[in-house]
């Protein structure tokens, strides 16, 4: 089905785009409205926070803009390094590479991004939004052209998720004028490079891309990550334009999920544990964008969007000395960690399980946006439908050593999601300052799981179990907004809001392997924030906002209950309330011309938030003499109660060079909250640590290329040896100092 639709689109979409309409439109006086075909270049994205002057000022909640500009300057290596910009967004790094996003805001899970709408263009960047919101791969940064960042209400417009927040990446426009782009950077380990080439051809706006990231030896670590993009963009007389995006992202690497142990970790033991392992994914996407200005007032987008991610994850198998140091069957001879120490040693074995899974995506959504005026009233209407459907195949095979590719399938299911949301915004202005936004969203998922083959105790049988799981939610927002006069002119704005949080259920725990309707609730919570946005003089300007979270249920990692995350706890449960309460700033200083000549900006970001579990919640350990636990009062996990970072950049003659320091504070690797490590170094508290990198540009002019820039990062200045994650299967450190040199040019 998902190919049918692949090839038809394929096929029709670029006629559509070369052929001239029938019945070209006359010419209007489309007075302030700008017309898709008025500029140099078109923009096929949606914006989640718009372009106006005023775009940010009047957002009711908290909102983040990272602009073109920030992303040349800081040369990141992944988005995490971005995303941090934000105050309240806690990326936790995996791998150090950026291949695996674990975004947080506000003290929600970070595993795997999965209480996050992300989104690039306004395409679903998740493999599937409703049957698995996880996110196993990330869209290479550097084809970014800024980040879009938004809390609070607004994510009602998105969804399904509403509460974490909205992160819109997005990506660079097709031209109408000639350009290309070349960037170039490495260190002895790392590779990054991107080019991209645009123009008009046959009158269609177009922009090709192209990305490679390489990694060799780091840490016993090796990856290539390719990925291309097509932009086609036509105009349809005055009033309509056209948009085509493809692209296909392709990664290949021996990351491996098995972590260190933390005798590994005290000995200096930093190599991978696991380097026959595998981890490939492959992700077509084809895109299609209308949008059409009905009327001066009016306009609508629609697009339609349909992706396939296939995911093949080769892990060799392995044992801990849990119990004793008995050698497991298959046992290869390696041992890693400290035997002498009960769960302190790794074990591996011959044999290797294989977690393929193939998602396939296909939706359709439309937007309408207007004003309209009741008397001195003023109206900005936003209402929209969306339709998606779901396809996700999963098979656990079983292979005979750790390279195996002939394998036995243990387990085989499917998955369906047909699910319809609609939504409806109205941002009433009242005069020229006071603004209410009241909101409503419907979701309507509904899911379906089949089981067609399992283990039945010792023996692995062809079945099939079926059945179904429905949930129609109504999901409601109030924001308000005052524009506050300020001596230079420029807008203050105090905001507030209030929304509806929810996350549906995951369907594999959702509904058993038994077929039974399991009492998985979806996630669901009342959200609060306000804040004040306001400008310093001409240099300072400063945001800060309290917010609150009132979780009825957050659902955990099953894993986590115990701290645990190799097979004895899997999937998703049922936490509990909690209540994620907390403040957040930032402060942006341009000093202009310093004593020294140099002009000098610097930007701070801190955030203070107290997440923990606000009603009793008994959990059974499973092990013989462990009492249950009452996790009530105690703090989230991954959710550190202190984040600041601060970017200082100064620039002179050609050169720029920027100062980026980030501190994470002090948190919990699991619910008990453990101070000390255990052996296996998957629970225990996670230290507080700091993270510097330098990033340095200088611009030089050669004969024809006038842009040409010489690049200099150093990614962990100090070579911070920080545990930053005891997920999945023990502990992850930080990417060891880089020092990379590149070139960039723009002609």
């Amino acid at each position: 089905m998902l190919l049918r639709s692949l090839l038809a689109v394929g096929v029709f979409a670029p006629l559509a785009l070369v052929a001239q309409p029938a019945r070209p439109s006359a010419p209007k006086d489309t007075g302030s409205r700008r017309s898709p075909s008025d500029t140099t270049q078109s923009l096929p994205a949606m914006r989640t926070v718009g372009t106006s002057g005023q775009a940010v000022d009047r957002q009711p909640g908290a909102t983040t803009v990272i602009t073109a500009a920030e992303l040349r300057r800081q040369l990141p290596l992944t988005v995490n390094e971005m995303v941090r910009r934000s105050p309240g967004v806690h990326a936790v790094d995996e791998d150090g590479l950026g291949l695996r996003t674990n975004i947080s805001v506000r003290g929600v899970d970070a595993a795997r991004s999965g209480n996050m709408v992300l989104l690039e263009d306004g395409i679903p960047a998740v493999h599937a939004p409703y049957l698995e919101s996880q996110t196993y791969f990330s869209p290479p940064v550097e084809r970014m052209s800024g980040i879009e960042i938004t809390k609070g209400a607004s994510a009602i417009l998105y969804g399904p998720q509403t509460t974490g927040g909205v992160i819109n990446y997005l990506t660079a426009p097709a031209p109408t004028k000639r350009t290309a782009t070349v960037r170039l950077m490495g260190s002895t380990n790392l590779l990054n490079g991107y080019a991209d080439v645009g123009g008009s051809v046959f009158g269609v706006a177009s922009r090709l891309s192209w990305t490679r990231k390489q990694v060799r030896d780091l840490r016993d670590v090796w990856a290539q990550v390719d990925d291309w993009t097509l932009k086609l963009t036509r105009a349809l007389g005055d009033a309509q334009r056209l948009s085509l995006k493809a692209q296909y992202y392709q990664e290949r690497t021996n990351q491996t999920y098995l972590g260190l142990t933390q005798s590994m970790l005290q000995r200096g033991q930093l190599g991978a544990l696991a380097p026959d392992d595998r981890f490939v994914v492959r992700r077509p996407t084809l895109a299609l964008f209308h949008d059409w200005s009905i009327s001066p007032m009016w306009t609508l987008r629609t697009n339609a969007f349909t992706y396939l991610t296939a995911r093949d994850n080769r892990r060799q198998d392995f044992a801990r000395n849990t119990t004793s140091n008995a050698r497991p069957s298959g046992f290869t001879g390696v041992i890693w960690g400290d035997t002498t120490v009960r769960g302190g040693a790794v074990f591996m074995r011959r044999t290797s399980g294989s977690r393929n899974r193939t998602i396939s995506v296909a939706g359709t959504e439309t937007r309408l946006s207007g004003t309209v005026e009741t008397g001195a009233v003023h109206h900005e209407l936003q209402l929209g439908a969306r339709a998606i459907k779901e396809w996700y195949t999963s098979k656990f095979q079983i292979g005979r050593n750790a390279t195996s590719s002939d394998s036995l399938t243990r387990d085989w299911e499917a998955r369906l999601t047909n699910a319809g949301a609609a939504w409806l915004q109205d941002r009433i202005r009242f005069g020229r300052r006071f603004e209410l936004s009241p909101g409503l969203r419907v979701e309507n998922p509904n899911f379906t799981r089949e089981v067609r083959r399992a283990q039945f105790g010792s023996r692995v049988a062809d079945t099939l179990i079926r059945n179904t799981r429905s949930e129609t939610v109504l999901i409601p927002a109030l924001g308000a907004t005052w524009l506050l006069p300020t001596v230079n002119d420029a807008p203050a704005s105090l905001f507030a809001n209030v929304h509806r949080g929810f996350a549906p259920f995951r369907v594999s725990e959702a509904i058993d392997n038994s077929g039974n309707v399991t009492a998985l609730e979806p996630e669901k919570s009342w959200n609060y924030e306000a804040g004040v946005r306001t400008p310093i003089g001409r240099a300072v300007s400063v945001e800060l906002t309290g917010f609150l979270l009132q979780f009825e249920n957050q659902t955990v990692s099953a894993s986590d209950l115990w701290g645990r995350t190799d097979e004895l706890a899997t999937g998703v449960a049922n936490g509990g309330r909690t209540r994620n309460a907390g403040v957040e700033s930032a402060v942006r200083l341009a000093l202009g011309e310093t004593a020294l000549d140099v002009p000098v900006d610097i930007g701070a970001r801190y955030t203070y938030t107290d997440a923990r579990f606000t009603s009793d919640r008994i959990y059974q350990s499973g092990v013989t003499g462990v009492a249950p636990l009452n996790v009530n009062g105690k703090q989230l996990p991954y959710a550190p109660r202190h984040l600041f970072n601060t970017d200082i950049t100064a620039r002179a003659r050609g050169l720029e060079t920027q100062l980026f320091v980030s501190y994470i504070g002090r948190q919990f690797g699991d619910r008990r909250n453990l101070e000390t490590s255990s052996p296996d170094g998957q629970i225990g508290a996670i230290p507080a640590y700091t993270l510097v990198d330098l990033n340095t540009s200088y611009s030089l002019s050669l004969g024809n290329v006038p842009d040409v820039q010489l690049l200099l990062a150093i990614k962990n200045l100090l070579d911070e040896t920080a545990v930053v994650s005891r997920r999945p299967q023990g502990i992850r450190l930080a990417l060891p100092r880089q020092l990379m040199l590149g070139v960039r040019t723009a002609f």
